[in-house]
């Protein structure tokens, strides 16, 4: 997304200088020229905000909020079954297609940073403006800004004051500081989450502890940047509105045209709304909707750590050590909770993705399919302890790899999301994910004929693979599930 999706005069002052000269124009007729443009589009930017401002002061209703959907009809079971160990059970000898050469993932080389990003600011864009610097998950940022754009919130919160607040910022020169902020967007490739957090962090760095004007500069900000935003307000407090491509859960949320809007924070914790005022229309040309998609790695400053797990299959222990960059956990610590589809396709940093392969390489290469992805299970049954997210984190909480490596639990959704990632990254072999009403699993589909519980999926034959059944072989549902009909869940490859 281009964060200035104004006129074709976007970018004018910029680009102007460098591809006119080329032209026919004298130096006082290309002066001319560019005075009288910029004059045009200074006049439409100032009509259009003009206009939303007015619009402001007069269209607020009130709206009820709903409380947000949960991902999970019933609770987790707090204690998950495992398969007694027989000494008369043996480990069934699967037959069929061998898993051959397993390549390493490519870790691209990174060229090094320089301490400060904004060192390497492309020279076309002006440093002008009061100096901003904050630490963004491990990467030094250094911005510059027009102080002006460090408007008041004037008495109570109503549409009054809230409209007066963006007839102040619409005001000052705010292109250069959407600019430089679509600059790094690019630079750390954030998605849109990771974009809406930066531009948060900016605004706590120019507001301080106000939390009403740093959520009005991030509302302002996000609609001059194309999303579509929204501000609602209720007991003098300010909260912002976004409609998403995803669906969210466990967050507030209210219905305009059959669209959610959702009260979203930054912090993970859930609001209890009832109703708050907002406006029905939009920014003129804010109509992008914010994507979680995690279709990229950020490319933040790395903070590798590592652990070692174990688990044994056949007799034998070993011993997996793994490595994590936590820069990513942090980075996720609150994402707003999605679609499973979302998780399950996601990109998993170099450090996790390229050590558990590097590691399990050699243990299940030569191995048929089937015994394959029977010690992937087993990896991911017996190296992770088991809690629900309640019991760690007092919320709901999908774990990427990165994550499920870094955190002492984990539960049914973040084994089978490390579970499908490692499969597919192994062998090779299709996965999709199994949606119970309170647990989350996985199911293979095999080239060989091998027996035991199954799914069929796009006329095709999946077999069960439960990561938190503890000692289950392929095949096998936990036995409250094994009548319970469960939503497909189709998994796309990993990004990048």
């Amino acid at each position: 997304m281009q964060l200035l999706k104004i006129t074709p005069l976007t970018f004018l002052v910029l680009t102007t200088v460098f591809i006119l000269p080329s032209l026919s124009f004298g130096a006082s007729e290309f002066e001319k020229w560019k005075k009288e443009e910029l004059e045009s589009y200074t006049e439409f930017r100032d009509e259009r905000d003009k206009a939303f401002t007015q619009y402001l002061k007069e269209q607020w209703q009130e709206f009820k909020l709903f409380q947000g959907e949960k991902p999970y009809k019933k609770p987790k079971p707090v204690k998950i079954p495992v398969v007694k160990k027989d000494p008369a059970r043996k480990i069934v000898p699967f037959k069929g297609n061998v898993v051959k050469e397993i390549p390493l993932p490519a870790i691209p080389r990174k060229p090094k940073r320089p301490k400060k990003l904004e060192e390497i600011i492309p020279p076309l864009l002006v440093k002008k403006g009061k100096k901003l610097n904050f630490d963004f998950y491990g990467m030094s940022v250094v911005m510059n800004y027009d102080p002006k754009l460090k408007a008041k919130l004037s008495g109570k919160v109503n549409k009054d004051s809230i409209s007066s607040y963006w007839e102040s910022l619409s005001k000052p020169d705010y292109e250069d500081l959407l600019m430089q902020l679509d600059y790094f967007k690019k630079e750390l490739k954030l998605n849109d989450w990771g974009y809406h957090l930066f531009v948060y962090r900016v605004g706590e760095k120019i507001y301080g502890p106000s939390k009403k004007e740093t959520t009005l500069f991030v509302w302002f900000i996000l609609s001059k940047s194309g999303y579509e935003t929204k501000i609602g307000y209720n007991n003098n407090t300010i909260f912002l509105l976004l409609p998403t491509k995803n669906k969210l859960y466990s967050i507030p949320y209210l219905t305009l045209d059959d669209n959610r809007y959702y009260a979203l924070s930054f912090d993970g914790r859930a609001k209890k709304l009832g109703s708050l005022y907002t406006y029905k229309g939009k920014y003129p040309g804010a109509s992008d909707w914010m994507d979680y998609d995690i279709k990229t790695t950020p490319a933040f400053a790395k903070k590798r750590s590592s652990r070692s797990l174990d688990f044994s299959y056949g007799g034998k222990k070993f011993i997996i050590p793994v490595e994590y960059d936590k820069a990513v956990v942090e980075f996720f610590e609150f994402y707003p909770q999605t679609n499973f589809e979302v998780y399950f396709a996601a990109t998993t940093s170099p450090e996790a993705g390229t050590s558990l392969i590097k590691a399990l390489k050699p243990i299940v290469e030569g191995k048929t399919e089937g015994e394959a992805v029977n010690i992937i299970l087993r990896f991911v049954q017996t190296a992770f302890k088991y809690k629900t997210d309640n019991g760690q984190f007092g919320r709901e909480k999908y774990m990427l790899p990165d994550e499920t490596l870094f955190y002492p639990y984990s539960d049914c959704e973040d084994r089978s999301i490390i579970f499908a990632y490692l499969v597919k990254n192994l062998t090779g072999l299709k996965v999709v994910a199994l949606h119970y009403p309170n647990h989350i699993a996985t199911a293979v589909k095999f080239n060989d004929e091998i027996e035991g519980d199954y799914v069929i999926y796009a006329g095709q034959k999946y077999l069960v693979c439960d990561p938190t059944y503890i000692n289950a072989d392929i095949g096998m549902a936990m036995p409250k599930f094994k009548k319970v009909n469960a939503k497909i869940i189709p998994i796309e490859p990993n990004g990048e």
